[in-house]
This record gives C-alpha cells, sequence and structure tokens, in this order.
C-alpha cells in the first residue's frame, strides 16, 4: 500500500508539472515551459538536456528498463517530452520524437498498456519522423 500511495503522489506532482508546462505554452512563454520541462526530466531521469539530445534510442531504453519506473510514471513522462518537443529545433524535434517511440514501445511491451493518446501520438510521430528518420 505505501509503494502505492508513493506513486500516486509521484504521479499526481507529475500531472502539476505537466499542466504548468501546457499552460506556459498557451501564455506563449515557450522558454520557460523548456526550462520546467528539462528541470522536470532531469529530476525525474536523471538525464539531463544534452543527454536526452544524445543518448541513443537503444541506450535509452536500457536506461529506463534498468531503472524499473512505473507505467504510470513513464506514460506521464513521454506527455512531457511530447509537449516539450513541438517547439525544439529539428534536430532535437526528430530525436526526442524517436526517444517518446521508446518510451511507447516499452509501455506495450513490458507493462502490456495502450492509450487512444499514445496511439494517437505514435501515429502522429511515425507520419512526422517519415521513413527517413526511423
Amino acid at each position: 500500500m505505501l509503494r502505492r500511495d508513493l506513486i500516486l503522489v509521484e504521479i499526481q506532482k507529475l500531472m502539476r508539472h505537466l499542466a504548468k508546462i501546457a499552460g506556459l505554452k498557451l501564455e506563449g512563454k515557450i522558454e520557460e515551459a523548456h526550462g520546467l520541462a528539462d528541470m522536470i526530466l532531469y529530476e525525474e531521469l536523471n538525464l539531463k538536456k544534452e543527454e536526452l539530445n544524445t543518448i541513443l534510442p537503444e541506450n535509452f531504453k536500457s536506461y529506463l528498463l534498468g531503472k524499473n519506473f512505473s507505467s504510470e510514471k513513464l506514460d506521464l513522462l513521454s506527455k512531457i517530452m511530447f509537449e516539450n518537443a513541438s517547439s525544439l529545433p529539428a534536430s532535437e524535434y526528430y530525436h526526442r520524437l524517436k526517444l517518446i517511440l521508446v518510451i511507447y514501445d516499452i509501455l506495450e511491451k513490458v507493462h502490456h498498456i495502450q492509450s487512444l493518446s499514445n496511439l494517437t501520438n505514435r501515429s502522429a510521430i511515425e507520419r512526422d519522423l517519415g521513413s527517413e528518420h526511423l
């Protein structure tokens, strides 16, 4: 029960962060939204922005599997990464999309979880990446 309560508190915190990032973007405060997203991803994944921009997708997968994150945490992290990716420079954008696909793969294959939101995002990401970026 204690573990479940801790996960719930963690998920609620990430949901508040996601709402804050989306709100900042709606207000046109893109840089502030990026800064908050980068800080959250560092706090939650222990990866700096520079590392997220260079880590190979297969190494990212191994890293995430080694951390044994809950499916809820992975899902929210993918949403934060997706929300943040849209206004990144092209090279960072495409790389971030590949990392989001890694999270979706883990959710589907390891945790056996699919959501309409993630399936829709996956389709959009694969369309955006095209065959030359996959």
